[in-house]
């Protein structure tokens, strides 16, 4: 089964996002953490 996730950010958080935010890693922490993959 795979999953598409979209998300909505607000300026001040795509500016994280893009001056090396670690969301990515904390999102495939918890994917892994249920079984899955990214």
């Amino acid at each position: 089964m795979k999953v598409t996730i979209l998300a909505n950010y607000a300026p001040h958080a795509a500016k994280g996002l893009m001056q090396g935010s670690d969301r990515q890693a904390a999102v495939k922490a918890l994917f892994e953490s249920v079984g899955g993959k990214m």
